[in-house]
């Protein structure tokens, strides 16, 4: 006798594994280049189901752009940057952003950034772009004189 496993369909799955898609594909080639075609064929899903649930490719990447700008405000929440000095705190900030950034994009872009990340060793006030600058802080706010 032959039995055949029934398919179980999970849409919270389905919908993870499209976001997950489109933000690679959207990370590699922008929103004009970015293929739903592709999309589906990463996610394993057929383009129905990517319009089912986002509308369109614009509504897709209005959902990635928005889970993405989630992510890293809620990582930037645990760095506890209110107790720290404000040049340390800055400094702790712009080293987190630049490691989020990093750790989510394509191993392309990531090739074209390696300038910067040679640098990423030094601290911010020793970069010679900043020699000779002097930074004031003054209420959280950052005042070039």
């Amino acid at each position: 006798m032959n039995s055949v496993t029934p398919i179980t369909r999970d849409a919270e799955a389905t919908r993870t594994r499209i976001l997950s898609a489109a933000k690679k594909e959207f990370a590699e080639n922008g929103l004009g280049g970015a293929r739903v075609d592709v999309i589906a064929e990463r996610a394993q899903v057929n383009k129905r189901m990517i319009y089912h649930y986002f509308g369109n490719k614009e509504g897709l990447f209005r959902t990635v752009l928005i889970g993405v700008y989630v992510g890293i405000r809620t990582d930037e929440q645990e760095l506890e940057l209110d107790d720290l000095p404000p040049r340390d705190a800055l400094e702790k900030l712009v080293r987190f952003t630049w490691q989020y950034y990093l750790d989510n994009m394509t191993k392309r872009k990531q090739e074209s950034a390696q300038p910067v990340l040679d640098k990423m060793d030094t601290p911010l006030h020793l970069q010679p772009q900043l020699a000779g600058r002097k930074t004031v802080f003054e209420n959280r706010r950052i005042l070039k004189v």
